[in-house]
């Protein structure tokens, strides 16, 4: 079965909206959506599986479920204080600490360029449930 965390994750850190992963890899919007909400895709043909893992330039076998280990989110190292961010970037880490589901209400700018510069940097992860600031990010926020 596919990971809809990884799914998720790994189409955010390429910039792709479910649309534009769904065109690249000729199957329809619904298909990315269910499979990230977590949907049953045990009846997806592998060639599906491996036209969504090329459209990520990743191997196939890193979508599916590793049932062998819990997921837990990543530990971050990184101080918010080694890098300034941007006014853009803070303003989306605020929206993700208050708990909003952003999801939806994100700008081609902050989905295509700022929440990928965030995971990369280790401040924010993805979820299939949203997203979410690590616990050290977490830590840093709440400080006096």
């Amino acid at each position: 079965m596919i990971d809809g965390a990884t799914l998720v994750r790994a189409r955010t850190l390429a910039g792709l909206s479910q649309r534009k992963l769904a065109k690249l890899a000729g199957v329809n919007a619904l298909t990315i959506k269910r499979i990230e909400d977590g949907g049953d895709a045990s009846e997806l043909p592998l060639g599906v599986l491996g036209r969504i893992a090329a459209a990520l330039d990743m191997h196939p076998g890193d979508l599916l479920v590793d049932t062998r280990q819990p997921v837990d989110p990543p530990d971050c190292a990184i101080e918010l204080d080694d890098q300034p961010l941007d006014h853009h970037s803070a303003r989306l880490l605020r929206r993700i600490h208050r708990g909003q589901d952003i999801r939806r209400t994100m700008s081609r700018t902050e989905r295509e360029l700022i929440l990928p510069n965030l995971v990369r940097r280790g401040l924010v992860y993805v979820s299939s449930t949203g997203l979410h600031l690590t616990p050290a990010t977490t830590t840093a926020l709440t400080l006096p």
